[in-house]
């Protein structure tokens, strides 16, 4: 649907440290706004609507698309019906000795339960925010070496 500017989870780096506590992270119906930050961001807007005589949960998704990092930051999902029903958020940071934009976490609301779902939350453990910096080495991202790890 092209660019647009809107307002998305980004640069979340409070809610992935290790002192904060996921009992005052997680509170009832959504993540604790006081560790979220949230910019407006320029996004791509793809939607994907259900072709006739084809079945799924979903009949309508829209996914906005970090121009920066190609990343989907948010996703709409609407019933059957075409209400919104379930939404998906990307809480990313810039990781800069990988470097790239990666997730913290990413949420899941069910918009008609109440529910959500987090995935990827570290805090309290002793790694928390860090990132393995032992990379491959650049030789593994070569055509030659694609070839000789793929299979005919």
């Amino acid at each position: 649907l092209g660019k647009k500017d809107i307002i998305v989870p980004y640069n979340c780096y409070q809610m992935g440290l290790p002192t904060v506590k996921l009992d005052d992270l997680l509170t009832p119906l959504h993540l604790n706004p006081e560790y979220i930050r949230n910019e407006i961001h320029r996004v791509w807007v793809v939607e994907g609507v259900l072709k006739r005589d084809e079945n799924h949960i979903y009949s309508k998704r829209i996914f906005y698309v970090d121009e920066d990092s190609w990343g989907i930051l948010v996703v709409e999902n609407y019933d059957r019906q075409g209400n919104l029903w379930r939404v998906g958020l990307s809480h990313t940071r810039n990781v800069y000795e990988v470097p790239g934009v990666m997730p913290f976490a990413d949420t899941f609301h069910d918009l008609k339960t109440g529910q959500y779902n987090v995935k990827g939350l570290q805090n309290e453990a002793p790694t928390a925010g860090l990132m393995n910096s032992d990379l491959p080495p650049d030789e593994n991202y070569t055509p030659a070496a694609l070839r000789k790890k793929s299979h005919r």
